[in-house]
């Protein structure tokens, strides 16, 4: 989605001022790849640049008296925007239907606990957790200005060495404590890596500011600006937290320093125009003093970087942490000289490179090189410069054969549990919330997801995570028997995981399995009630609703039994004695699930907060669900029609290039 985001701009900028058709179907094209590559969230802030660039495109036309003549070129970026969108309608109308059931959506609750969001959209806290940190800025310049990522390999030269081993730590200990140490000193929870936009460029970058015209640099100048401020997140809070409450859609995103990515394409834009334009400048004279301006200024911030080294502490938050759980005195030390020495080998390394680039712009300046091996020069600079902190995160240490069998080679415990062949969820205990690896093997009740399901999750804040810690707390203390965990009971959730031995699985035998019928039902007012009473009843024989008008009560006599299951599909038998209510161990979503008895459409609501749960006859009946969402099917119908048309635009376009290419000839 990044790597497509100057195609989307040259496109746009190419149907007002190169080829208005070529540049209207360019944008279809680019648009429709960026939205296929679906990180909506890059795409958001793609549309914010484009805001930007159209606003003062729109001042230029109105001051240029050009509006009137770009109105038709407006008309077709419209429509060009209209068809990319089309053409993944299918997955974008599903997504938005999601959204408002996710935790991206409108919260149900109202008289909830205060540490949980009630409003729409994500929490504020949790979008803004990954804030970047306002001096984090000059990572853009100088990668290691806050020690790199959380963890950083070091090596026998470091502080951190040195200090264990005259500590007379064990060799092979201190090889160990070595391969990870703490470095990052900034403002996030943690990172794997600084943003860096690179010294050559970031020097081009200035030199842009000096040597391009307004026009052509302030809408760069801005899109660079607001989308740093939007990466500052909660360390700019009147800023962000405005676009957060009143700016649509700004609130379904979390991670904002993810922001900078398009300064990580303006400032590389912006600096290859302004070379391009300072070396296309007639005057000598002119050139020189916008070089030696932008020489200037560059070096001075570096010089600001060398001061900063000086009166800095390279003190973290992380540091107290350390020496909490042990660590001593003197290793902090050497672990904030160690952050110190990180920073002043990247500062004289960005030193050396816009050294670099300035000595070989100068020389070609006065005449001394040519711009081929000039254009060569700054590219091999750029590349080995993007290159050495490139492979600081990305090596051949990333990289090895057949991995993903390697990362999901089942265990014993998954061994164990694979023996059983009938329908059940499992529970890793060890991380429940964030370890997705147990999907693999089997069903589970945990795992992560950026966008789950808004009630799912006020479940597990709620009650899983109570459960979870009881169940944990059990073991620990060596209890007898597991307790009593009547929400993992209800999703069939039969075994846990507390290892990877076999013997570290646990066989929960209170699980009430697929389906079962209760006799009562009662009806709560809102979801806050809802909620409330899973902690009150007894959910093997009782179920409550906010989808239900009045309490009613059931026979329970009879059996319902699953018979097979597919992601889309369910199919059960049941047996009753009497008309029943049968609560299924599946999770209810109204968008796309529908039920079945006997062939014949049958309603059914949600039960317990998130099952789904349907009124039964009696005898022996077929029982259905079948998902199939229409707003997927249509929109997948009318992304074929816009694939069609574009296709017929493009050779449309094509034979209208070669009637023009034959009216020349002739």
């Amino acid at each position: 989605a990044i790597a497509t985001m100057p195609l989307v701009l040259g496109a746009v900028h190419a149907t007002f001022y190169r080829n208005r058709y070529w540049g209207f179907i360019a944008t279809i094209i680019a648009v429709g790849i960026q939205i296929r590559m679906n990180h909506l969230q890059i795409t958001y802030y793609l549309f914010l640049l484009l805001l930007i660039y159209g606003g003062f495109q729109f001042f230029y036309m109105i001051k240029d008296n050009q509006l009137k003549k770009q109105i038709p070129a407006i008309g077709l970026l419209v429509l060009a925007a209209v068809l990319a969108v089309t053409m993944s309608l299918g997955r974008l109308l599903t997504t938005s239907e999601y959204s408002s059931y996710s935790i991206r959506g409108q919260s149900e609750l109202t008289a909830q606990d205060p540490t949980v969001q009630g409003g729409s959209g994500l929490d504020k806290e949790y979008a803004f957790n990954w804030s970047w940190g306002k001096l984090e800025t000059f990572t853009l310049i100088l990668p290691n200005f806050y020690a790199g990522g959380s963890i950083e390999k070091l090596d026998d030269n470091s502080e951190v060495f040195k200090a264990l081993t005259q500590n007379r730590v064990a060799p092979q200990q201190v090889q160990e404590e070595i391969q990870g140490v703490r470095t990052y000193w900034g403002n996030q929870p943690n990172t794997a890596g600084p943003v860096y936009a690179g010294a050559v460029i970031c020097f081009l970058f200035i030199l842009g500011l000096f040597a391009l015209p307004a026009r052509q640099k302030n809408w760069l100048i801005v899109g660079t600006i607001f989308s740093i401020l939007l990466a500052w997140g909660k360390n700019l809070e009147f800023f962000n937290y405005a676009m957060f409450d009143f700016f649509p859609g700004y609130n379904k995103f979390r991670a904002v320093s993810m922001a900078v990515v398009v300064a990580l394409m303006t400032i590389p834009f912006l600096g290859i125009l302004g070379l391009e334009k300072l070396l296309s400048m007639e005057s000598s004279q002119l050139k020189m003093a916008i070089f030696k301006k932008a020489s200037i200024t560059t070096l001075g911030i570096l010089g600001i970087l060398f001061i900063l080294y000086l009166i800095l502490d390279f003190r973290a938050p992380i540091d107290e942490q350390l020496m909490a759980s042990g660590y001593p005195d003197w290793y902090v030390d050497a672990l904030q000289k160690d952050r110190a020495s990180m920073y002043l080998s990247d500062w004289v390394r960005s030193l050396i490179f816009i050294g670099l680039s300035i000595a070989i712009i100068y020389v070609a300046m006065i005449g001394k090189l040519k711009q081929a091996y000039l254009f060569i020069g700054l590219i091999l600079f750029v590349a080995a410069d993007l290159l050495v902190v490139a492979t600081r995160y990305l090596n051949e240490e990333n990289y090895a054969e057949n991995t993903q069998s390697q990362f999901f080679q089942p265990t014993e415990a998954n061994n164990l549990i694979s023996q059983d062949e009938g329908h059940f969820r499992v529970i890793n205990l060890q991380n429940p919330w964030n370890d997705a690896r147990v999907s693999y093997h089997h069903p589970s009740v945990g795992g992560y997801h950026g966008a789950k399901l808004r009630r799912y999750q006020d479940l597990v804040h709620f009650y899983m995570g109570q459960e979870h810690m009881e169940i944990v707390d059990s073991l620990q203390n060596q209890g007898i028997g597991l307790p009593i965990t009547p929400i993992f009971d209800m999703l069939n959730t039969k075994y846990m995981i507390a290892g990877t031995s076999a013997r570290a699985v646990l066989t929960n035998t209170n699980a009430y399995g697929n389906a079962w019928l209760v006799e009562d039902i009662y009806a709560a007012e809102n979801a806050d009630e809802e909620l409330a009473a899973l902690g009150q009843i007894d959910l093997r024989l009782q179920a409550i609703s906010s989808q239900l008008d009045a309490d009613k009560s059931y026979s329970a006599n009879g059996t319902i039994n699953l018979l097979e299951i597919k992601p889309n599909y369910l199919k059960y038998e049941s047996d009753l004695i009497n008309d029943g209510l049968a609560i299924f161990s599946e999770i209810y979503y109204p968008k796309g699930w529908t039920a079945y008895i006997d062939g014949v459409e049958t309603p059914h609501f949600r039960a317990n907060y998130v099952l789904r749960a349907m009124e039964l006859p009696s005898g022996q009946h077929n029982i259905e669900f079948k998902f199939h969402p229409q707003s997927y099917y249509t929109g997948n119908q009318i992304a074929n029609i816009s694939n069609f048309l574009v296709i017929a635009l493009i050779i449309i376009g094509i034979l209208m290039e070669l009637k023009k290419a034959k009216k020349q000839e002739a």
